[in-house]
């Protein structure tokens, strides 16, 4: 009640002005502290010539009553203050009492024992030329392989504040690493090694190695359509009307044909990619190839490309490298930026460049939120329901009672549902803004009829520009096409 608070408030300042009156002259001066975190205390003073051990028994006094915990004893305090008095006599927020700070934990990781996973190509040693058509990457490896060594975090210890209250130490990040197809794990050690030849694949915290499919001519109308769990290599070319479904990697050694490709890791084409219309190719890695034309590709990683690409509607979430070639014609939708020699033709093709747009973006969202709407009016209609007669549920028979507690159970059921969308939904945009790069990077040159997009804003190039430059979103929200170091 309002008349107990003034009766606290009236016996605080009762004690608080008995206290004042003990403490000496010195102690007027005197300010104590404890910081936010109440890992400090801090003390601002002024210390006298003939008075110290006052002075230190007023200090003592204070942080019994602040409830500091490993007071000094007071000689102790008073030889602190006579050492500080021969450098300044007046303190200001001087660390008096210092909790202890909780130590870091050590965060576990993984060894891996080769760059399975490197990102990058390789460089030739005497040109120090890019060559796009070799990874880093050592993606290849050997029955009985040693391929990682998880280890695991050491947690850290907590520590304590001024007031003796515990600190709780960071927790490490987890790291986690399950065996998959053809991969054993000494649980002991935890130590992976791979139990039969192929390509490495790590999705989902779960290593595995895929079984390579060694086809030593051409998949057309002999070798029929392949279908496949794993890697796939092929010698010859992907012949037009071939059907290449896998989980894995694809290697084309020849050319690919108007053919659909559907493939769960990276396609690298030693020749070119012709396609058509009716055909399809989606790649849920990266794709390299010589040169693209005529076709309709999708890539959830990046697409990088000796020659050219003509003609071609590409649609990237990673980035379109082509850094010593052209793209004429077509449309490019990349979200993590491209990178060109030449954009469109001396024909003035038109061409269009578009990047920081994903396009999983929408359709993903749209299905999401139809799902989350569907969701709320079955909500709707369960409440029209059973909000009447949770007014009068004690009139309720046991039937009725019951069929009332299943529709709030679903209730429930549908909430949580809902949430989890609206979760993904956020994640999703998230994912999409991490990957994003709204630049795009011009080598040589960009010719007129050509048009570059940056997410919602479009430029129409008039004029013909020699680069090296950049495209990049400019004053006003504009994109302007910026001269810049190669």
């Amino acid at each position: 009640s309002e008349e107990h608070d003034i009766g606290i408030a009236e016996r605080h300042n009762v004690k608080l002005r008995a206290r004042t009156d003990k403490m000496s002259e010195n102690a007027a001066q005197l300010e104590i502290r404890v910081t936010e975190d109440s890992m400090k205390l801090l003390l601002s003073c002024t210390i006298p010539e003939d008075n110290v051990d006052a002075l230190a028994k007023d200090i003592i006094d204070e942080m019994a009553e602040l409830g500091v915990k490993g007071q000094s004893a007071p000689d102790q305090l008073t030889l602190w203050l006579k050492v500080k008095a021969k450098k300044s006599p007046i303190l200001k927020d001087e660390i008096l009492i210092e909790g202890q700070h909780p130590q870091p934990p050590v965060e576990g990781k993984i060894e891996w024992g080769a760059d399975f996973f490197k990102e990058g190509f390789c460089i030739d040693e005497e040109s120090g030329a890019i060559d796009y058509r070799k990874k880093t990457a050592q993606s290849t490896v050997e029955k009985g392989q040693f391929l990682a060594h998880l280890i695991k975090p050491i947690p850290g210890k907590d520590g304590k504040n001024i007031r003796g209250k515990r600190v709780p130490a960071q927790q490490p990040k987890k790291v986690r690493l399950r065996p998959g197809k053809n991969v054993s794990h000494d649980e002991e050690k935890d130590m992976f090694y791979a139990e039969s030849t192929g390509r490495i694949k790590l999705s989902e915290h779960i290593l595995s190695i895929d079984e390579i499919l060694h086809i030593n001519g051409n998949v057309g109308l002999e070798s029929g359509d392949i279908k496949h769990t794993g890697t796939i290599i092929i010698e010859g070319d992907a012949q037009e009307g071939a059907t290449i479904e896998t989980t894995g990697d694809v290697e084309i050694k020849g050319l690919v044909e108007p053919c659909d490709i559907s493939i769960g890791g990276n396609l690298t084409v030693q020749g070119g990619i012709t396609g058509s219309d009716d055909k399809r190719i989606k790649v849920c890695g990266d794709i390299h190839a010589k040169f693209i034309l005529d076709s309709n590709v999708e890539a959830e990683g990046s697409v990088v490309v000796e020659k050219e690409i003509i003609q071609s509607n590409l649609r990237v979430r990673g980035s379109v490298m082509i850094p010593n070639g052209r793209i004429v014609g077509g449309r490019i939708k990349a979200l993590g930026g491209v990178d060109m020699g030449k954009g469109g033709s001396e024909a003035c093709t038109p061409t269009t460049i578009s990047v920081g747009v994903d396009f999983r973006l929408k359709p993903q969202l749209d299905e999401l939120e139809e799902k989350t709407k569907q969701l709320g009016e079955n909500l709707k209609k369960i409440h029209t329901i059973i909000d009447p007669l949770m007014k009068r549920q004690k009139t309720l028979s046991p039937e009725r009672r019951e069929a009332v507690t299943e529709l709030l159970n679903n209730s429930y059921e549908m909430e949580e549902l809902r949430e989890e969308y609206n979760k993904k939904i956020e994640c999703i945009k998230e994912d999409a803004k991490e990957h994003e790069k709204l630049e795009v990077r011009i080598r040589n040159r960009v010719f007129p009829e050509t048009i570059i997009e940056i997410k919602e804003e479009r430029h129409y190039v008039k004029s013909e520009f020699i680069g090296p430059g950049r495209a990049v979103i400019g004053k006003g929200r504009r994109i302007e096409i910026r001269a810049s170091d190669a």
